[in-house]
């Protein structure tokens, strides 16, 4: 064989090669491809499948999106149908109730749906058929604010908005005194009337004489300073 004829047989032998190998290499993406689209489509059918027999496709998701609570104050009461409408601070919902609701009340009292009544607070659980209904598996009654105990809250906070808390050197004071006086730093004196009801706290070996820091929670009475709590720090 001459020299240019082992040239041109190199030559064919190495397009042919190279033709096999990208033979081989399209067959196995498109084998591939293949194989990645059939998986897909399983999957999408299995979830439609599962769609299609009334199963999310994500057990738990459906149920945990209905199941709602709320609480509030009774509105209205229909006895006939067994519901009655809460407000809320979100605003009104419906609550219904069938024989499987559960009540409680506080101190385990029994309760019937006869014994709900306007004005009570409660606490409702269960599922959610819309935005603005409820169907109680769970009717929670709260404890009702006392009227009296509301007054006496506002009436502490309307006399603790008043007091005033002063911080300065005691002077002027005797034992068993009725009255000191406490100049704070760079302000003026200010006279105080101990009363039966003053409290006075020491730390340490701080005693409440002359020359002492202490701090005083004081009110008005009239024109004079009542000291309520007076408090002496620890000596460094």
């Amino acid at each position: 064989m001459n020299r240019n004829a082992l040239l041109s047989h190199l030559l064919r032998g190495t397009l042919v090669a190279g033709a096999l190998a990208t033979s081989l290499t399209t067959g196995v993406a498109f084998a591939q491809r293949g194989q990645g689209q059939g998986q897909g489509q399983g999957n999408d059918h299995r979830a439609a499948a599962a769609a299609g027999h009334g199963k999310p496709a994500h057990p738990g998701a459906a149920s945990l999106a209905h199941r709602h609570g709320a609480k509030g104050t009774i509105a209205s009461i229909d006895a006939s149908k067994k519901s009655f409408v809460l407000s809320t601070k979100h605003g009104d919902l419906t609550v219904t109730t069938d024989e499987k609701t559960v009540y409680h009340a506080p101190k385990d009292e029994a309760v019937t749906f006869a014994m709900l009544a306007k004005d009570l607070r409660v606490m409702v659980q269960g599922e959610r058929p819309s935005e603005t209904a409820l169907l109680a598996q769970r009717v929670n009654l709260l404890p009702a604010k006392d009227a009296d105990d509301n007054k006496t809250d506002k009436d502490d906070k309307r006399e603790a908005a008043g007091r005033t808390v002063t911080t300065g050197a005691v002077s002027g004071s005797t034992t068993g005194g009725s009255t000191f006086t406490l100049t704070p730093t760079g302000g003026a004196a200010v006279t105080y009337q101990i009363t039966a009801d003053t409290e006075i706290t020491t730390k340490g070996t701080a005693t409440f004489k002359d020359g002492a820091t202490a701090r005083v929670i004081s009110k008005k009475d009239g024109t004079a300073n009542v000291a309520l709590k007076i408090r002496v720090p620890a000596t460094a």
